[in-house]
């Protein structure tokens, strides 16, 4: 496929957080059996940014058929034919590079396709309607062992996305202008994170910042692949919570010791 440059962005082989973050995480683990078995994770990461002198806090979660933030603005990639590596939707400019692409089914050793569950695809079908459940069926994007661009026309402060397969070289860099303002890794939303490709290997990750807003998100993975679907945007004036962004499934967890300091 024909390569195309990207924005500065951070090399793949460089997991990385701003010089001065501090964050404390929440764990995960499994509750409740209804209709099977559903693992439901919640993930809280707390960052101090020294972005422009003002203090920002992160709030990560992931949850299994958890679905976006009500009033979001939402982004499914249906109408984007497959093996297109660019495309224009209102408001959002996506641009792949490399081996990244956007994919449809799933090609082994390249990339699979995410498994919807619950709320995951609620919002996400043609005219708002709810997107099924079970495995994507339409197109979503790969980033192959390199990078995906999302470049928003204006600021947000929170972000959601179907992650499907978390793998522990998959990260989310949050850019205002040419500024990092953080990333999240695979390890950050999952703490088995190693790619499976079943219901419980798909979450719907929800990221709000308060204190900054970004308007480019990049996508990368040192190996293949970081799958991803149904992208949503929105910004929030009483510092929602992401245990009510994701529609209430969250649960409570156990704080923990930082894995990692910039």
């Amino acid at each position: 496929m024909t390569s195309a440059t990207l924005p500065p962005f951070l090399p793949m082989s460089t997991p990385h957080r701003p010089l001065g973050i501090a964050h404390i995480s929440v764990g995960h683990f499994a509750v409740g059996q209804a209709a099977g078995w559903y693992l439901r994770l919640l993930g809280t990461l707390l960052a101090l940014l020294p972005v422009s002198g003002v203090a920002a806090m992160i709030e990560v979660s992931a949850v299994v058929g958890g679905g976006a933030s009500p009033g979001s603005t939402r982004y499914s990639f249906d109408t984007v034919a497959a093996g297109a590596t660019a495309a224009a939707l209102p408001g959002l400019s996506v641009q792949a590079v490399d081996s990244a692409a956007f994919v449809t089914g799933s090609l082994y050793g390249s990339y699979a396709a995410p498994v919807l569950s619950g709320a995951n695809g609620a919002g996400f079908g043609p005219g708002g309607t709810d997107q099924a459940s079970g495995v994507n069926a339409t197109t979503y994007l790969s980033t192959g062992n390199s990078a995906v661009s999302l470049q928003f026309d204006r600021d947000y402060d929170t972000f959601g996305l179907l992650w499907g397969s978390v793998d522990d070289y998959n990260f989310l860099d949050f850019y205002s202008g040419s500024t990092l303002l953080g990333t999240v890794t695979g390890l950050d939303v999952m703490q088995s994170a190693n790619g499976s490709q079943d219901i419980s290997g798909t979450v719907y990750v929800g990221v709000v910042f308060n204190g900054v807003r970004f308007d480019r998100v990049v996508a990368r993975s040192t190996h293949h692949a970081f799958e991803f679907d149904n992208v949503s945007v929105r910004v929030s004036d009483d510092g929602l919570s992401v245990a009510l962004l994701l529609g209430g499934l969250g649960v409570l967890g156990w704080l923990r010791l930082p894995r990692r300091m910039g």
